[in-house]
């Protein structure tokens, strides 16, 4: 590029730090990447609950059938997964559309995937544990850099 100047599309600031596209401006530096990050998860979250709560319905053998669960059964946590994925799928593109207002209900889906997730743990239990960590991430990444700076 002749003489250093920037081109569109180009992300960087004239500090050579890189910048949010958009009109959603982020606090920090680091904002654009967790915001992103988030919204991956979220996405990814929401058709695995997709595939797992239909299969769950489903009776599939992919589940173990000896788990006890607190409260219903593996079809009924199957329902559950399945309503909060389609739930979690439109919360993703909202994320993605910059609405303000959508991100702090994708960290309420977040929030609600990681105890159902909880609960979810007798019928596949290291799946579920890894899954709520990235719930966790999903919240962090939301509630700590997807929040405009106050105009202050």
């Amino acid at each position: 590029m002749a003489g250093g100047g920037r081109q569109a599309g180009d992300l960087r600031s004239s500090q050579g730090a890189y910048e949010a596209p958009g009109p959603y401006p982020y606090g920090q530096s680091t904002g654009f990447g967790w915001v992103v990050f988030a919204a991956i998860m979220l996405l990814l979250a929401s058709v695995t609950n997709l595939m797992f709560g239909i299969a769950a319905i489903a009776s599939s053998s992919f589940f173990t059938t000896s788990g006890h669960y607190v409260i219903g059964s593996l079809n009924t946590w199957g329902w559950c997964l399945t309503i909060l994925g389609a739930l979690q799928l439109g919360a993703s593109f909202g994320v993605w559309l910059r609405l303000s207002w959508i991100r702090w209900v994708a960290v309420a889906l977040a929030a609600v995937n990681a105890v159902v997730l909880l609960l979810f743990i007798p019928a596949y239990p290291y799946l579920a544990v890894a899954l709520f960590a990235v719930a966790v991430l999903v919240i962090y990444g939301l509630a700590r850099h997807g929040v405009p700076p106050s105009a202050a």
